[in-house]
């Protein structure tokens, strides 16, 4: 039987190992008859009790269970790339995704063959109609999926081969809001165009300074005690969807996570324009 709330709009190699075989899977599809959601998001740090729909994007090993991938075989490798954070590297805290809980089901719903593949620009079109996010990345990195596939997915100027090559021409109109984060950003072969989708993913300031550089906004993880910087153009403020900032915003209200596109009309307002990064202790 065919899942009626999942998409597949990639299959082919990694894009940031050049080999492998993964899936990018879209969830959150499935409408009732007036034409809202049937699932809606249970993550309270995502959506809260707003009542709005988060759709997802996953990024799995399109020939391997999620858990054999980890704890086994290491292919995990090309999903996640060089995050310190993955599950498999013993030096490192351990990611927050249970791969054996959302990614297992979408794997495993994949591998049963009942997810059908949709053109990536027809997603948009095929939403929810109380849709207030997609989640680029809710397991694995976005980057491993060629950015061309995201130029229809996300943006509109696809339609007449224009693509977003400075900040002045990116319009994300597919979506209300989206949030999307990389640890790729450093690699010479990755499309550097993900910045206007993406937030950096870094680890110290040195790491936040060069990607600055190399314009991008951040999203720091840091100890729990350690200080944010205040200084320089792009002053950092916590996670308002944070425990430690009580939880005040969810991501749906907040939407500032999406690298540089320049939203309007939230709480944040104009401080995404200023924000170089959104940091939560860990």
């Amino acid at each position: 039987m065919v899942n009626e709330n999942a998409r597949v709009i990639y299959e082919g190699p990694s894009q940031i190992t050049g080999k492998g075989h993964i899936v990018g899977i879209v969830t959150g599809l499935a409408r009732k008859r007036d034409g809202t959601a049937k699932q809606k998001s249970k993550n309270t740090k995502m959506a809260g009790g707003t009542g709005t729909h988060v759709m997802q994007l996953f990024i799995l090993n399109a020939d391997e269970h999620p858990s054999h991938a980890v704890y086994n075989s290491g292919n995990d490798e090309h999903i996640c790339g060089s995050c310190p954070h993955r599950r498999g590297n013993p030096t490192s805290s351990p990611c927050y995704v249970r791969v054996e809980q959302a990614p297992r089901a979408v794997w495993q719903s994949y591998a049963d063959g009942n997810i059908a593949y949709m053109d990536p620009r027809d997603v948009a079109k095929n939403q929810p109609t109380d849709t207030g996010l997609m989640r680029l990345g809710s397991y694995g990195d976005p980057a491993a999926i060629p950015f061309e596939v995201y130029q229809k997915l996300m943006f509109q100027s696809v339609s007449n081969g224009r693509s977003p090559q400075t900040r002045g021409s990116v319009r994300v109109v597919q979506f209300k809001r989206h949030t999307g984060y990389t640890h790729q950003w450093m690699l010479k072969h990755i499309d550097q165009r993900f910045r206007f989708l993406l937030m950096a993913s870094v680890e110290s300031e040195c790491q936040q300074d060069l990607a600055t550089s190399m314009g991008w906004r951040t999203f720091r993880v840091v100890e729990q005690g350690e200080s944010l910087r205040t200084s320089g153009n792009r002053p950092e403020i916590a996670c308002p969807a944070s425990v430690e900032q009580g939880q005040r915003l969810t991501c749906v209200e907040c939407g500032a996570c999406n690298g540089e596109r320049l939203t309007s009309g939230t709480p944040l307002g104009d401080l995404t324009r200023k924000v170089n990064v959104m940091i939560e202790a860990h």
